[in-house]
């Protein structure tokens, strides 16, 4: 299992990711932090973060992170847990399904409201009793 809870943007999640995945076993999970932001301003960029001087609960914009594994990565299963503030989970396997945007310019370009209307499809968002049946199926 591998935690990454890093710089909280979309640059550096899917670089965490990479990175971990070429030291990953075939059997390994990779848990993301911050997939799930509750709201528009705990999504906004670092530069917006930064300049603001936010106090409050920042998620940045790692939930595209999860819509560029989704859409470039046919290799892995990506998926939302829908507890904290999104626990984005990462395996090795056929993914549930596929999204189809093209460029990490086009998922730059992506909102916050653009989430919030596409929210469960894009993150593959579950329940967080899902976690339990994927700590399971590890076991075995």
């Amino acid at each position: 299992i591998a935690l990454i809870d890093g710089m909280h943007t979309f640059d550096c999640a899917v670089r965490d990711v990479e990175n971990t995945l070429a030291h990953l076993g075939d059997d390994g999970v990779i848990v993301l932090h911050d997939c799930n932001p509750p709201d528009s301003d705990s999504a906004v960029s670092y530069d917006a973060w930064k300049s603001r001087g936010f106090r409050g609960v920042w998620s940045g914009d790692v939930w595209k992170a999860i819509v560029r594994l989704r859409s470039t990565r046919k290799d892995l299963n990506v998926f939302v847990a829908d507890t904290d503030y999104g626990l984005g989970i990462v395996t090795r396997g056929d993914p549930d399904s596929m999204l189809r945007f093209s460029s990490p310019g086009e998922m730059n370009r992506l909102t916050y409201e653009d989430l919030a209307a596409n929210r469960v499809e894009w993150l593959n968002l579950k329940p967080a009793s899902c976690l339990a049946e994927l700590c399971s199926d590890r076991r075995r």
